[in-house]
């Protein structure tokens, strides 16, 4: 919660970023309170996920 809190605070886009995929794990991680708050999500791409939401954000967001 406390995430969700400061990503609403701030007035910057934000995306998600999860090396697996959390919707094939525990039900637990299947809600993302900090995703929330974020434009995208990507998971389950490991660290190709990170260049993805960099893409991603200077697409939509630049």
């Amino acid at each position: 919660m406390a995430i969700l809190d400061a990503l609403k605070a701030v007035s910057i886009p934000a995306v998600e970023v999860h090396l697996s995929d959390v919707s094939a794990r525990e039900g637990f991680r299947h809600v993302s309170y900090a995703g929330m708050a974020c434009q995208a999500t990507f998971a389950g791409y490991g660290f190709d996920g990170y260049r993805m939401a960099i893409e991603y954000l200077l697409e939509h967001c630049g």
